[in-house]
């Protein structure tokens, strides 16, 4: 085993904690709001619903737009992710796009009510096995260096 691999694994046991962490923390006792709160569960079912891990989708989410799937960014991004407008972006990479054509952004716009779940799964989905398999070491640019 190279020391990349060792390094590969620590990496995978510190993200798979993380992940546990933030899926059994009882509601309330993550200094969230009642509102964030119900997001950050949103997102983490989510996650587990696309084999992603829980802790790095909501920590883009919570980097990206504090939880707020209302955020508006200074180029018109929107939601959890932080979408950009216009075709060419990570998210028309996503299932929702590939098979049901959802513009993510334009739904956000149109006040769609759906919305708000389209972007967690998307977002969730960019970090799941899926994506990494259409599109490997690319999730949607995002990171979580640093974040969290």
């Amino acid at each position: 085993m190279t020391r990349a691999d060792v390094r590969h694994l620590v990496m995978v046991a510190l993200l798979l904690a993380g992940a546990l962490v933030w899926a059994v923390v009882p509601a309330g006792a993550t200094g969230l709001s009642a509102q964030q709160e119900r997001y950050r569960e949103l997102l983490v079912d989510r996650a587990l619903a696309h084999g992603a891990d829980p802790a790095e989708v909501t920590c883009i989410a919570y980097a990206e737009s504090s939880l707020d799937p209302a955020a508006v960014g200074s180029h018109g991004e929107r939601g959890f992710g932080q979408w950009v407008p216009g075709r060419g972006n990570h998210w028309d990479r996503t299932p929702a796009w590939r098979r049901q054509r959802i513009d993510i952004v334009a739904a956000y716009r149109a006040g769609d009510p759906d919305a708000v779940w389209i972007d967690a799964d998307m977002l969730a989905w960019s970090f799941g096995p899926e994506a990494e398999t259409l599109y490997p070491g690319n999730q949607g640019g995002w990171s979580t260096r640093g974040l969290c």
